[in-house]
């Protein structure tokens, strides 16, 4: 039975979602084939007749699980090995605190620093929704908010540094090996390389070569970054 996993694409089916690029990983370390259906931003509306708000979504036989972290929890429930969380509780708990870094922290500072890079990289039927919604939750316009772009690399920057300090000692926040720890924040970083018009990693001499560990886990591929 074929997992399919319902993906968020954009123009010349560019894939790009944080979340999506999550539950790929996820499913890499389970070591799952799978197939993914690509969906526009608003295509979203009619999957599973209008069940679900935001993608990835996986579908597992007659059940479909949508949200990056449902998806790992469904797959740690039906195929246990190799796991996608530390032992007990605790990984999990630690999984969703780095969860929440990402989502409330982090890709709140990304979003406005590269949301015209995404609106020139989406399908023509999405290009106007999106900058409704973003320029109305950013409070300017698309570009306005990507000038800042330079001035605000720096803090941005910063807030990536309790992930490099985690890193400084060890190949993956799992240890050894990937775990849907490493999924989270790869996610987010994924994001910008495959949409963003900058380097966040700027070479960064513990995160640069984590991403390119959690990329070959994958087996996804990313465009170099810009040069500077």
């Amino acid at each position: 039975m074929t997992l399919r996993l319902y993906d968020l694409c954009g123009a010349g089916d560019l894939r790009f979602s944080p979340y999506c690029f999550r539950a790929k990983m996820a499913l890499a370390i389970k070591g799952l084939a799978y197939e993914t259906i690509p969906v526009p931003f608003t295509g979203i509306a009619e999957i599973g007749r209008g069940s679900f708000r935001t993608v990835p979504v996986l579908v597992d036989g007659e059940r479909r699980v949508g949200d990056s972290f449902a998806i790992a929890e469904h797959l740690e429930a039906t195929r246990p090995a190799p796991p996608l969380f530390a032992g007990g509780g605790a990984g999990r708990a630690a999984t969703r605190f780095v969860e929440g870094l990402m989502n409330g922290l982090v890709q709140p500072v990304i979003s406005p620093l590269m949301g015209a890079d995404i609106h020139a990289r989406l399908q023509e039927a999405d290009k106007a929704y999106f900058r409704q919604s973003r320029e109305y939750r950013f409070g300017r316009s698309l570009e306005a908010a990507q000038a800042e772009r330079e001035a605000r690399l720096p803090e941005l920057r910063r807030l990536l540094l309790p992930l490099r300090h985690a890193l400084r000692d060890r190949p993956f926040l799992g240890g050894d090996r990937p775990l849907f720890v490493d999924a989270v924040p790869f996610g987010t970083i994924a994001w910008t390389a495959a949409v963003g018009t900058f380097d966040l990693l700027g070479g960064d001499e513990v995160l640069a070569p984590w991403f390119e560990r959690c990329r070959a886990v994958t087996g996804l591929a990313f465009p170099a970054p810009p040069p500077g």
